[in-house]
């Protein structure tokens, strides 16, 4: 019986811990969030954004690079389980709503059922663009290693700016100001 408990125990541990990792920003530190970041900076601000394939909520598949070459590009990878991609998501709504089509938002859905996405969309009643991928293409391509992720892809095609963790409004506005025409 004590064998059982421990088991029990050790296995709730590694449940726990993997949880906690999973959505990342909101349970680290947060100098230890800004270290990833910078880290994720490094790694690939100026280069060329990788251009993946998204599928539309209507089925539409599209290229990312179709976007870009319209213009500046705000990409937003996210889930539904994750709280801090919940917290910001309204505050990128409101960003979405005030560039009028200056730059394109795209909201990235990461869960591994479609279904837990879209009813999170459709009861937030969110506008922004959303879309899926091939999740371990995206992770990939990306070097994801936490979300909320953010991207801001100029309309040549190049990374920008990037940001991993949960933003406010203010901190949407601020990561937006290379690309924004106000």
């Amino acid at each position: 019986m004590k064998m059982f408990k421990k088991y029990i125990l050790a296995m709730a541990a590694c449940c726990f811990i993997f949880v906690l990792s999973a959505c990342g920003a909101e349970q680290k530190a947060e100098t230890e969030v800004r270290q990833q970041a910078v880290q994720t900076e490094q790694i690939q601000v100026g280069e060329m954004a990788p251009d993946i394939e998204l599928t539309g909520l209507d089925g539409k598949i599209l290229r990312l690079s179709e976007l870009y070459g319209h213009g500046p590009v705000f990409i937003n990878f996210w889930a539904s389980w994750c709280p801090p991609c919940v917290q910001e998501m309204p505050d990128i709504q409101k960003a979405y709503e005030g560039h009028n089509g200056d730059i394109q938002f795209v909201a990235v859905d990461m869960d591994q059922k479609k279904e837990d996405g879209q009813a999170f969309w459709q009861k937030g009643k969110f506008t922004v663009p959303m879309y899926r991928s091939n999740i371990r293409d995206v992770t990939r391509a990306y070097q994801i290693t936490g979300i909320p992720l953010s991207v801001l892809i100029d309309k040549g095609g190049k990374i920008v700016n990037m940001r991993l963790g949960s933003m406010s409004g203010e901190d949407v506005e601020k990561f937006l100001q290379p690309v924004s025409n106000r």
